[in-house]
């Protein structure tokens, strides 16, 4: 049987390491597996659309593969650049490089009449082809970036997609930013954005997100009590999440209710509430979420947001007395959270939409005309190289094996 592989990520790289062994596990003959990547080099996005102290947002014991850990020395988030690294040394535990065709992008897959499927691919010799029994796919999901539509946005002088931004250097001087999104990548660009020499830096949302760190700063006692670096140590969240009925028999009564996530809803925001006095997020004081609204991890940025909403009453003064997250320094800067940008006019200010929230009023006293705007937007799944009879993730609703 021969086996063609797309992509050399993550996945595309476990995927062939699984196949070359498969014959050890099951009474089957040995596989032939090629990969196909279309760069220089493996690793995929987390190679090639990076940017200036970028690090996963997935600690290091869930992130490696099981059988192949990083070294005690590591620390518990990687950066991009030591995850690529770990990448290739997988790799070359594991003999997976005879089976890598680097430099080599797939222009095209057909079935074949007679069965199987037929790749075609341009490499340094030019266009070849392979026959395969099967292909797996294991590209497409983080190449095409989304740039959504907004009216006049070709008004602001200088726009890109996160994923052609690389760092600091990219904003200028005394230049003005504005982000569009708030997942982990907007929170970073944001965060890379307030601490360079900019005039204003400027973060639109659509509907609001909850911020819960990767790792749970230890609360600080009475001013004094684990203040000190030894005391704020504490292990990734991910590491010890709680796991109501997650992990043993779910009854059907559960299966159909929204009880589990109810106590997840309830716990993570009465908790929340309690170290840091917002029920927001960690000391997110602005840009709820909604019902149905997305989670992130990355708070580098959140302090920034968060300051000129950080109004605690009486009994939240007495409360972070007792018991408070520590407040990271930002000195005199700060980050405009804003609603989504309706229109931009002709002379490049920005209008965003009255969502009735208190960052919509504020930015009505506002101007706000940025020389750069970066979409953290994300990406669409697209997969060019399929023919037609192939079903998309859009259409398949089962799997085509």
């Amino acid at each position: 049987m021969r086996v063609g592989v797309i992509g050399g990520g993550p996945s595309g790289l476990v995927t062939l390491k699984y196949l070359i062994i498969a014959h050890k596990f099951h009474d089957i003959e040995p596989i032939e597996v090629r990969l196909f990547e279309s760069r220089d080099s493996i690793a995929g996005t987390f190679k090639y659309r990076v940017y200036e102290d970028s690090e996963l947002v997935s600690s290091k014991y869930l992130t490696t593969f099981s059988d192949f850990r990083c070294t005690p020395d590591d620390p518990d988030f990687l950066s991009t650049e030591r995850y690529c690294s770990y990448l290739e040394a997988y790799a070359t535990f594991f003999c997976l490089w005879p089976h890598i065709r680097l430099s080599s992008a797939v222009n095209n897959i057909t079935r074949r009449r007679d069965g199987g499927h037929l790749i075609a691919y341009t490499a340094e010799g030019g266009c070849e082809e392979w026959h395969c029994d099967a292909v797996a796919i294991c590209s497409g999901l983080q190449v095409e970036p989304y740039i959504p539509i907004i009216k006049g946005v070709e008004n602001i002088p200088k726009g890109l997609h996160s994923s052609q931004f690389k760092g600091r250097k990219e904003f200028g001087t005394g230049k003005s930013v504005m982000v569009l999104g708030v997942g982990e990548t907007a929170m970073d660009v944001s965060h890379l954005a307030v601490t360079s020499p900019t005039t204003s830096v400027t973060l639109c949302h659509r509907d609001g997100f909850f911020y819960a760190p990767k790792v749970v700063p230890v609360p600080i006692i009475f001013g004094f009590i684990n203040k000190s670096p030894a005391g704020q140590r504490n292990p990734p969240v991910d590491t010890y999440v709680m796991s109501l009925f997650d992990t043993a028999y779910v009854h059907p009564i559960l299966q159909k209710s929204m009880l589990i996530w109810e106590y997840y809803d309830l716990f993570v925001k009465r908790m929340t509430q309690l170290i840091s006095g917002t029920m927001h997020g960690q000391d997110q004081w602005i840009g709820g979420i909604s019902k149905e609204c997305i989670h992130c991890k990355s708070g580098k940025a959140m302090p920034y947001i968060s300051k000129p909403y950080r109004k605690p009453g009486f009994f939240g003064r007495i409360r972070a007395a007792l018991i408070n997250v520590p407040i990271p320094e930002t000195g005199d800067r700060t980050i405009d959270l804003a609603p989504w940008p309706e229109f931009i006019s002709p002379d490049g200010i920005v209008t965003f939409f009255k969502n009735g929230r208190p960052e919509a009023n504020t930015m009505r006293n506002l101007v706000c005309k940025p020389d750069t705007v970066v979409f953290a937007t994300g990406y669409l799944p697209t997969f060019p190289y399929l023919e037609e009879s192939y079903e998309t993730p859009y259409q398949a609703d089962r799997r085509g094996i």
